[in-house]
């Protein structure tokens, strides 16, 4: 039953299906016309006749005539009758004759002939059937009677029935070639599906290494790349969320043994004194600090990547929230002797966004810049360009490979994990900042060298309909 409800089955049926709803009709048609060109070739011909033979005759009472006509019936292969201007029988080739009970010609048939017109009638002699034609007589515009000439029918039925003979047998080869090609190309047609059943069942059991041959660029070979994209796509989810919860255990693991090893340590007065006591306690701040800010990071972006993070647009003065920007994290910058500059156009334009990601994008590319960069500055330049407003966030750091630029908005992703770990942060602040640009409708773009620093350039809309 299995089988039998297999695609291969399905699209194979209708196919044969839809090929004798055609090929019937067709044989039917064909059978038509072979049986009406029969007919009337039979027709044309006893016709033809029956007008030849009465416009030869003058006399039907002529034994000469009679004789005549005999002879004609056998050569031609074809029976006459003819008859007087009473409509009786005075001449048949047949032994017996049945065009009438009593051997006269009918009244309505009688009355044609009279009036100069062809007849044409059919009948039965001892179980054969006729086809015949019939012509008036006339002599100096007197009417003697008709001429008939008669074929069997039988003969044209054993014709047609050699042709339907060969119709069914043309019809069965033709179903039975039309079966091997339907098998082929239900085949041809389903074993791509059928790979690719079984790919996605191995997919989902979790073999995520498991890939579908493409063949072909039609829709079954798209469906082919998809399937394989999608396979890619999960393998690749699933080694992130690997390396994210690896991450997470790292990042808390560190902090989570400084607070436990130094809350012990100030519990059981393990320390010589005050000072040592004080900066325990300044450990202890540090890292829940650094505790606090993981959670939060890890909190904006989940709401961000789950769409939970609502956008309140307005018009926001982008000098302004540059400056705040700065200002909440020249601490950081102060304690590493950098310098950070900001650079606007002598007319800035409000933009209508939201002031509170533009601020938190901003702290989070300067915060990074900062920790990246060891002496130097940093320049933030502002400038506006159509209908676009762009921001350019430059440092003089250790700068980033290029292998390694499509990667550094990832979560967690480190170019050097062991350096980057000692110079603090989550590993989640240009993952958040991709995705402010992104629900703010704007683009960002990396450029850097290495031990020469890096520029992240970015591209907001101005007007409300851009940013919508």
């Amino acid at each position: 039953m299995k089988n039998f409800n297999s695609i291969t089955w399905k699209l194979g049926s209708v196919i044969i299906i839809l090929f004798i709803i055609i090929a019937i009709p067709l044989v039917y048609v064909i059978d038509r016309l072979f049986t009406d060109f029969y007919y009337k070739q039979v027709h044309d011909n006893i016709h033809e006749l029956s007008i030849r033979y009465a416009s030869s005759l003058n006399n039907i009472q002529d034994e000469t005539i009679i004789e005549l006509l005999q002879q004609l019936s056998f050569l031609t292969n074809t029976e006459i009758i003819v008859v007087d201007e009473n409509g009786q029988v005075i001449f048949s080739s047949l032994e017996t004759v049945a065009l009438i009970g009593g051997g006269y010609l009918s009244t309505d048939d009688l009355s044609t002939l009279r009036d100069g017109y062809d007849t044409d009638i059919e009948y039965r002699n001892d179980n054969t059937h006729f086809l015949a034609s019939g012509s008036p007589v006339f002599s100096n515009n007197l009417f003697l009677g008709g001429v008939f000439v008669l074929s069997s029918v039988d003969d044209i039925h054993k014709s047609i029935s050699q042709v339907r003979s060969l119709l069914f047998i043309a019809l069965l080869g033709a179903i039975l070639i039309g079966i091997g090609i339907t098998y082929f190309v239900t085949r041809k047609l389903s074993n791509p599906l059928l790979l690719m059943e079984k790919a996605t069942r191995e997919i989902a059991k979790g073999k995520l290494k498991t890939r579908v041959n493409v063949h072909s660029s039609d829709e079954i070979g798209k469906l082919s790349s998809a399937i394989n994209d999608l396979a890619t796509e999960l393998d690749s989810f699933r080694t992130n969320r690997r390396e994210f919860f690896a991450n997470i255990a790292h990042e808390l693991r560190t902090p989570l043994s400084y607070l436990h090893g130094y809350s012990q340590a100030l519990k059981n007065n393990l320390y010589m004194d005050e000072h040592e006591r004080n900066e325990y306690l300044s450990i202890i701040e540090v890292e829940t600090t650094r505790l606090t800010r993981l959670v939060e990071d890890l909190f904006d972006l989940s709401k961000m990547e789950l769409g939970k993070v609502d956008v309140y647009t307005e018009w926001v003065d982008i000098e302004e929230i540059v400056e705040s920007a700065v200002y909440k994290t020249s601490i950081h910058a102060k304690k590493k002797k950098l310098l950070v500059k900001t650079f606007f156009n002598e007319h800035t334009p409000l933009i209508y966004s939201d002031g509170g990601k533009l601020e938190q994008l901003f702290i989070n590319l300067l915060d990074n810049a900062i920790r990246y960069t060891n002496q130097g500055e940093i320049e933030v330049i502002v400038k506006t360009e159509r209908d676009k407003c762009l921001v350019d966030v430059k440092d003089t750091g250790i700068g980033i490979p290029e292998a390694d630029i499509p990667f550094i908005f990832d979560r967690f992703y480190r170019v050097d994990k062991s350096r980057s770990r000692t110079m603090g942060g989550t590993g989640l602040g240009l993952a958040i900042v991709k995705n402010i640009i992104e629900l703010l409708n704007g683009e960002v773009k990396v450029t850097s060298e290495i031990n020469k620093g890096t520029t992240i350039s970015i591209s907001l809309p101005i007007e409300r309909d851009s940013a919508s």
